[in-house]
């Protein structure tokens, strides 16, 4: 019988096969469900690795249920972590991404790092490998991703996290001038000798959820239905703010022309959302709803949803003269600047990316029940 508990994040492992279960206070969390049949795909991990797992899991801001089985190996004692639930691997890889980024903010000064935190980061990064190599539909990527007060002072950018601050390499992307002293998210990786090397950096908004998406991708539109009705819904309190944001692809062999996953028609569906979400924003929502059960011409679903004939020729005129800018705008935000350049539908609660978001008074949107991504 083997029993541990964390303190401050509940752990709890009990018996030779059991359930391990992480709960935190946060207001994104991933619900707790059934415990993956034991035959299902698993990681095979060694005590240094389940010890930062359990670590990782304790200070989850997701809410983790983990079905594990411990085993006697030729190495000794082996622990498996059923991965079949596809919410698991996603919150596992956010779980070790925020631990990296703490250790990363307990590093004091400029020496190198020590023997200790360099095996530490990189058993972390061995894991988040091992995770999405598992095919666990994780999308967004493989960056570390936390969040910050963005600070300057004598040629040293630094950002100030909840778990204290973090390093970060002199070059970064845009202009980071613009965010000093503002709250920002960045993704990245740990630098080669210590600091952090930024991808993305981008600003922070309170009490946002953003939904990156392809236009005619299911998932993306089940959980756009979701998230729209129940905060049409919800009563009382100071509702999220919802921002959906296309997914695109840049072809370099094609002059870096843009597509998308299911062909040219899911791009020009892509460009027509856009320019309502941009233009007409009133009706928008109403055409979203309209397109996940509908195929029929764009135009006959924004005339449904409201749209006068008059701004549905000032859209076709838009398609014509700015679609090709909007569609690269686009790109250029989400792929570039928020770095999501897969997987749809991808959830982010104020920057950080989500598995679900809660809304107030509502019910809890979830983004894993399945995901249009290419194959890599």
């Amino acid at each position: 019988m083997l029993r541990v508990v964390v303190l401050g994040a509940l752990v709890a492992l009990t018996g030779r096969s059991g359930a391990v279960t992480a709960a935190t206070a946060g207001s994104v969390q991933a619900p707790a469900t059934p415990a993956p049949s034991p035959e299902a795909e698993s990681l095979e991990l060694d005590q240094i690795e389940f010890g930062i797992l359990h670590e990782a899991a304790a200070r989850s801001r997701d809410t983790l249920s983990l079905d594990v089985h411990m085993s006697n190996g030729t190495g000794g004692t082996v622990w498996s972590v059923g991965l079949s639930d596809p919410r698991v691997g996603p919150a596992l890889d956010r779980a070790l991404a925020d631990l990296g980024s703490a250790v990363l903010a307990s590093i004091e000064g400029r020496s190198p790092l020590t023997a200790e935190t360099r095996i530490r980061i990189q058993t972390i990064a061995t894991l988040r490998a091992r995770i999405r190599q598992a095919g666990v539909g994780i999308g967004a990527g493989s960056d570390v991703e936390f969040a910050g007060v963005l600070e300057h002072s004598d040629s040293t950018w630094t950002l100030r996290t909840t778990d204290g601050p973090v390093r970060l390499e002199p070059r970064l992307p845009g202009s980071p001038a613009e965010w000093i002293g503002h709250e920002v998210v960045v993704k990245g990786q740990p630098a080669e000798e210590r600091g952090f090397e930024v991808h993305h950096l981008f600003v922070r908004h309170r009490n946002t959820i953003d939904l990156f998406v392809m236009s005619l991708c299911p998932y993306g539109q089940e959980v756009e239905t979701e998230l729209i009705q129940e905060l049409r819904e919800a009563a009382g309190g100071v509702l999220p703010a919802l921002r959906i944001h296309y997914i695109l692809y840049s072809r370099p062999a094609d002059g870096g022309r843009l597509t998308s996953l299911h062909g040219d028609a899911e791009l020009r569906e892509d460009v027509v959302q856009m320019l309502l979400r941009d233009r007409y924003p009133d009706v928008y929502w109403s055409y979203l709803l309209l397109r996940a059960r509908s195929a029929d011409p764009w135009e006959s679903l924004a005339a449904r949803a409201g749209l006068a004939p008059a701004d549905i020729q000032r859209v076709r005129r838009g398609i014509r003269a700015d679609g090709d800018a909007v569609a690269h705008r686009e790109y250029e935000d989400v792929a570039l600047g928020c770095g999501v350049s897969d997987g749809s539908p991808t959830l982010a609660w104020e920057g950080l990316t989500a598995a679900s978001v809660q809304i107030p008074e509502g019910s809890r949107v979830g983004a894993t029940a399945g995901a249009c991504a290419r194959a890599h």
